[in-house]
């Protein structure tokens, strides 16, 4: 899978141990609104919409966002670029799904050097 990582001007393949990391953080995202509605209301709010060029509508929740940052943060770990974006198209990142910014940002991963 091509994701747009820190330090290119494109995109990049993702290690399997990553794309796992990505979908783990929607399990613990899913856990945590199961325990609390307020939780899931809040996961659940609108991050960003797209349209594609066919006309496609997506819509983006903050869940999105939170599990961006949770595999951003074995990123880290495993000494990997950081992902800056939800969202390619057509290889060029999409600027309304930075992934440093949103309530969900964690701070430790603000570098847009």
């Amino acid at each position: 899978m091509r994701l747009p990582v820190k330090g290119s001007d494109n995109s990049k393949n993702s290690p399997y141990e990553i794309i796992i990391a990505h979908e783990l953080g929607h399990q613990i995202a899913s856990v945590a609104g199961n325990n609390s509605p307020l939780v899931r209301a809040y996961l659940d709010t609108p991050w960003f919409t797209f349209t594609s060029g066919d006309g496609i509508v997506t819509n983006e929740n903050l869940e999105e966002n939170f599990t961006l940052n949770f595999e951003n943060f074995f990123r880290n770990l495993l000494n990997l670029p950081l992902r800056t974006h939800y969202m390619v198209q057509d290889g060029i990142p999409v600027e309304k799904s930075r992934v440093f910014t949103g309530p969900l940002s964690n701070p430790i991963f603000v570098d847009d050097n």
